[in-house]
């Protein structure tokens, strides 16, 4: 029984982990992302993320072209869009 706990102790330990390094970037380049939608700027949004970039939300699924699509029209109107993470 001790070595079972003693095994177990180490393997949740094992599975802790850090957060990875480039983690702050990753969150640069959400935010820019977002902050170029915002901005209804399709050419700034597209140039931080990949040509196959796809967003999933709420059972939605966008790429940039849907994205802009659907977001343009509402600039149009005088919306205003605003992320907060």
């Amino acid at each position: 029984m001790k070595y079972l706990s003693l095994m177990l102790a180490s393997l949740l330990l094992a599975a802790c982990q850090t957060a990875p390094q480039d983690t702050p970037a990753v969150e640069d380049v959400i935010r820019a992302y977002f902050d170029r939608i915002s901005h209804n700027d399709k050419a700034g949004a597209q140039a931080v993320c990949t040509e196959d970039y796809t967003l999933v939300e709420d059972g939605k699924i966008w790429n940039n072209d849907s994205l802009f699509a659907f977001v343009a029209p509402l600039f149009e109107q005088g919306a205003t869009i605003t992320y907060r993470f």
